[in-house]
């Protein structure tokens, strides 16, 4: 059942980005680890990071952050969370580096929850240490317990 749920996220996940925004392009993975695509044009900057389960949690999903301009679009799907309030942040080693108001998100009943935002205070690989995605990690949080991390990814490079 977890494959098939795998399966069927992964071809919403590129059905949706080819239709709305990527055109015919597939995401190609450039990283070592296998859980980092990083995909860059003229216009357009995007990459698709897998999250991955904690210690006692069944969480995952897959983010995606499209730059066009001066604005990122992330759009997170999630699977395996339970009913209650979480958190989203983007991490550093040392602890979490709050790009903008990620903010909490609520999951009521949902196989799949999504978390979607645009916003002008990140960027993809513009070396502004201040708004850079890049070298940081997508971290989602019980939002009762930060110290509780549900679901990570790899570094983002």
């Amino acid at each position: 059942m977890k494959k098939l749920l795998i399966i069927i996220f992964t071809l919403q996940l590129f059905i949706c980005c080819k239709n709305k925004i990527i055109g015919n392009e597939n995401f190609e993975n450039n990283s070592n680890e296998g859980d980092v695509n990083l995909q860059i044009s003229d216009s357009l900057k995007y990459l698709v990071i897998e999250l991955k389960p904690n210690i006692n949690s069944k969480a995952f999903g897959r983010v995606r952050f499209i730059q066009h301009n001066e604005s990122v679009v992330m759009t997170a799907k999630v699977s395996g969370l339970s009913n209650g309030i979480y958190y989203f942040g983007i991490g550093e080693a040392k602890g979490v580096y709050k790009l903008g108001n990620n903010g909490n998100f609520i999951v009521q009943n949902k196989k799949i929850t999504t978390i979607k935002f645009s916003t002008k205070q990140w960027c993809i690989g513009c070396k502004d240490k201040t708004k850079d995605i890049l070298g940081k990690k997508i971290i989602i949080y019980n939002s009762r317990n930060y110290n509780n991390r549900i679901s990570c990814s790899g570094m983002i490079e």
